[in-house]
């Protein structure tokens, strides 16, 4: 569509031009005199072409379709910090397209936009330690805290719902076995403590595996 709006400006603009800049210089005067020549006027309004096909193709490149492949998000306009206790995480201002209600307007993520952030495909004990501890090296914290409306991608949004249900169940179980008191936040713990608690949580599930089997 962009490329039919900008072959109808070639076709017409050109066109339109001479015969405004010939109606002006026949008609607009200024005390008696014509401030410019049908030529100077012509060579002007040719110029209104290029700035339209500028604006027209800035208008549609704003306005791209949410794909995989096609992201339009604003880069990161600024950085704030949030505190966990005794850590600091950063916020990052960005546009998410997925958020209609939010009326194009820039709100503060835990995660930068697609693609500088993608969920990782690790195994369940990194995922575990990234949902209760964050990644210190890039600054962003647990990914507990992240929402559908802090993804880009539908598949990434469908990605985050797993993930979540299985470390709600990890938790549970962790819970059950009084590894953790019900009302404690693994986050809280220190991260020693925190991966103890998978590894006795898989220490369970390997016994309760073997035991079947046996």
């Amino acid at each position: 569509m962009k490329f039919l709006l900008i072959d109808a400006i070639e076709k017409h603009i050109d066109g339109i031009g001479p015969s405004v800049a010939d109606s002006l210089a026949e008609n607009y005067k200024i005390d008696g005199h014509t401030p410019m020549t049908k030529e100077g006027l012509r060579h002007l309004l040719s110029e209104f072409k290029s700035d339209i096909e500028k604006t027209v193709t800035s208008t549609f490149e704003k306005m791209r379709g949410v794909g995989d492949k096609e992201i339009s998000t604003e880069a990161v306009a600024d950085i704030g910090t949030v505190r966990d206790g005794s850590k600091i995480f950063e916020s990052f201002l960005w546009i998410n397209p997925r958020d209609k209600k939010g009326a194009g307007q820039p709100k503060f993520h835990p995660i930068r936009p697609y693609p500088e952030f993608e969920l990782p495909k690790v195994g369940c004990g990194n995922i575990w330690m990234l949902w209760h501890f964050g990644n210190a090296e890039k600054k962003y914290g647990p990914y507990c805290h992240i929402t559908c409306l802090d993804l880009c991608l539908k598949r990434e949004v469908v990605q985050l719902s797993k993930i979540r249900k299985v470390m709600d169940w990890l938790l549970d179980i962790a819970i059950s076995h009084n590894y953790i008191g019900q009302h404690e936040k693994v986050g809280k713990l220190s991260e020693l403590e925190g991966r103890r608690i998978f590894i006795l949580h898989t220490e369970i599930s390997l016994k309760n595996c073997l035991g079947k089997i046996i």
